[in-house]
């Protein structure tokens, strides 16, 4: 079989069973079962798996295949395409891991659930609509092609995300302003290539006339395609009005994406000694590169603050999944080799955790179509925790954090070993970056605490409070379980990933030198020239040790231990008032959560979509409107959850005249509290599509 006809059905049997479906939901006198829909989409999912198959025998050579699908390839705007390590590795990734994700979510959304009748035909047709246009972008080096299936790939995910809004409800701005980076990128590349009079990526390779501004603006670019500073405020408009289904496509393609492309970029715009153009002449050489490593570092580190204000688990795995661009952009940055392979190997962690996070709150009914509950991680408020989901999630959040001995701490040791083998510039740019890290931690810890404690309702005076009964229904938080278990398992054996396939992605990437002299295996790792990272032996460790605390406690009953609020309560169950707001936490860190500064335009792109971001607004208690002594600019802050708090903070407002200030009042903030409610921002999203009752 050619290698034409093979990429030809790979991509082209996604798309007609996606225009077919598109087709059907228009008819509302065609009904189409639903597990009759879900399979054809599961079998058509699985035509570009065994595409990918049989490509893998073309790729032998040291020198990327490269094909024109349709006309010629002199033409300007041919499909042409390459057939290269880091195309297949991408490929494997949308085929394998996000199109049965994507598929599961949309069964668990629009086929399962309510309020959800004629949005499952058309969802299974943009999700495969979506895998073959991602097909086509990983396998492009036409940049005019590349160029328009991005700007393809971005309108199908948002017309995803707004599937059962009301035609008059649609949000055109966030497609506008989602638009921006892909053209703006794909034109300044356009630009570049101009002077080559070559329109291909692969014709760019080693192109000695790209100038310093070129990349900077290439940065900012890639910045503003996924989200990263300044503009992170679009993200968070997009996740905040998406469906699940549109959630799960912008967290695991469109964002992802960014960091494709600017591999693709580094391949191709890099000088004979592999860096990005320098700028003057100095030692060790400053390249343009420095403007994408202070772009990710802001990214990363701005992310983890404004994390620090939310406890809502679609705000946080936003944040979460714009990190992992800013990542991206500071291992291209760094311009070396092992931080491109962290970089590559990123995509794979990033993914995979983001992923097991998504499912987690969908399958918990944290992430829905309609109302959402107010909850702690994926776990609503009232409803007891399952293992297998918390699980998902805890083990998701720990991946995509890069938190130690789990998948995704490998790709930032190697980003930081590039970063270190650089620029000294990149070094206070690398600490800023882990700080944001830092900060993810110490907010999604605070987010899930409470999901650990057992349901309230279920406890009484002589029996504690116990966890649910498993259920078949628990099938269903498989899913999530399989991505934080691939986590682990990258965490494990972090050598046997880098060779299976992103050492090879790299190294017909990298036409300079490859990774044979940056990165070598060892007995439980792997080394790099900064040091060795060797897992196997931690957990090895831990599981031995793990065997004798269990013989060792054999037997043993154990202690309930409870967990003491900053109100000096004794949190016996799961209750939402049981820690303070973040708002009220980090009362100091309040103007950094709405400043223009933080969130560029936050304010019109998102000004009002939740309470919680107010953007300078005046908030002012009832009881206090006809307070003569109450001026314009007073601020009340939320009330405190615990009486005992309250009554002290109200004898302080008797007095104000002392001249001392008052410490803020913290509180459950309206629209939360006990299971039924909702939040402020699930309530809009469903009224923007016309389905609260």
């Amino acid at each position: 079989m050619s290698l034409t006809l093979l990429f030809g059905l790979m991509t082209l049997a996604p798309a007609v069973i996606a225009i077919i479906f598109g087709i059907l939901s228009r008819f509302s006198a065609v009904r189409v079962a639903a597990l009759v829909a879900m399979a054809v989409a599961l079998l058509t999912a699985a035509v570009p798996i065994i595409g990918l198959i049989l490509l893998a025998s073309d790729l032998a050579f040291p020198t990327p295949l490269r094909f024109a699908f349709a006309g010629t390839s002199a033409s300007p705007f041919a499909p042409l395409f390459r057939a290269d390590g880091l195309a297949v590795f991408g490929g494997w990734g949308i085929a394998a891991l996000i199109m049965p994700l994507l598929l599961w979510i949309v069964w668990m959304d629009a086929g399962r659930s309510e309020n959800s009748a004629g949005r499952l035909l058309p969802e299974l047709g943009l999700v495969l609509g979506l895998e073959a246009v991602a097909l086509q972008l990983v396998f492009s080096d036409n940049l005019l092609w590349l160029g328009l299936v991005w700007v393809l790939l971005v309108a199908l995910a948002w017309l995803l995300g707004e599937q059962g809004a009301q035609s008059g409800e649609l949000d055109y701005l966030g497609l506008a302003i989602a638009l921006v980076g892909p053209v703006l990128t794909m034109l300044m590349l356009v630009l570049i290539a101009i002077p080559t009079k070559d329109h291909t990526l692969f014709g760019l390779t080693g192109h000695p006339a790209v100038q310093p501004w070129q990349i900077f603006a290439l940065a900012v670019t890639l910045s503003a395609a996924g989200g990263g500073y300044p503009f992170v405020a679009w993200v968070r408009r997009r996740a905040a009005f998406a469906t699940p289904s549109g959630f799960a496509a912008l967290v695991l393609m469109v964002l992802p994406v960014v960091a494709f492309v600017g591999a693709r970029a580094w391949g191709a715009l890099r000088s004979a000694h592999g860096l990005w153009p320098e700028i003057g002449q100095v030692t060790p050489p400053i390249t343009g590169g420095i403007a994408l490593a202070v772009l990710g570092a802001l990214t990363i580190s701005i992310s983890g603050l404004l994390a620090l204000g939310r406890r809502d688990g679609r705000t946080l795995v936003a944040l979460l999944a714009t990190a992992q661009v800013g990542w991206a952009l500071l291992a291209l940055g760094a311009s070396q080799t092992v931080s491109v392979v962290g970089m590559v190997m990123l995509l794979a962690t990033g993914v995979i955790g983001v992923g097991a996070m998504t499912a987690a709150l969908i399958s918990g009914g944290i992430l829905t179509a309609d109302d959402e509950p107010v909850g702690a991680g994926p776990v609503p408020f009232g409803v007891a925790s399952r293992p297998l989901n918390l699980f998902a999630w805890c083990i998701g959040a720990a991946t995509a954090l890069g938190v130690p001995l789990f998948g995704g701490f490998a790709a930032r040791h190697l980003i930081t070993a590039g970063t270190l083998s650089g620029t000294k510039l990149g070094i206070p740019l690398l600490g800023l970056a882990w700080l944001g890290d830092i900060l993810f931690a110490v907010a999604l810890i605070r987010a899930t605490v409470l999901a650990f404690k057992a349901n309230p309702d279920d406890a009484t005076d002589d029996i504690p409070a116990t966890k649910r009964p498993s259920s078949p229904s628990e099938l269903l938080e498989l899913p999530g379980t399989v991505l934080a278990l691939a986590g682990m398992a990258l965490g494990i054996f972090p050598q046997v990933f880098l060779n299976f396939g992103v050492v090879f992605a790299v190294d017909q990437l990298d036409f300079v030198g490859g990774t044979s002299g940056v990165l070598r295996d060892v007995p439980f790792g792997y080394a790099t020239s900064k040091g060795e990272w060797q897992p196997g032996i931690f957990w090895l460790a831990a599981l031995v040790l793990g065997i004798v605390i269990a013989l060792l406690r054999w037997g043993v009953r154990r202690t309930p231990v409870t967990l003491e609020t900053t109100s000096d309560t004794l949190l016996t169950g799961m209750e939402d008032d049981a820690l303070d707001e973040p708002a009220a936490v980090w009362f100091d860190f309040a103007p950094a959560f709405t400043s223009q500064w933080t969130q560029v335009a936050g304010k019109q792109l998102i000004g009002g979509i939740d309470e919680d971001d107010d953007f300078g607004e005046t908030s002012v208690d009832d009881e206090d409107e006809d307070d003569d002594d109450s001026g314009p600019d007073d601020t009340t802050p939320p009330d405190d959850a615990d009486d005992a708090d309250d009554a002290s903070n109200s004898s302080q407002d008797e007095a104000p005249a002392n001249g001392v200030i008052e410490k803020p009042k913290a509180a459950t903030p309206k629209g939360s509290g006990a299971a039924g409610k909702t939040t402020k921002q699930g309530t809009r999203n469903a009224e923007k599509r016309g389905q609260v009752q």
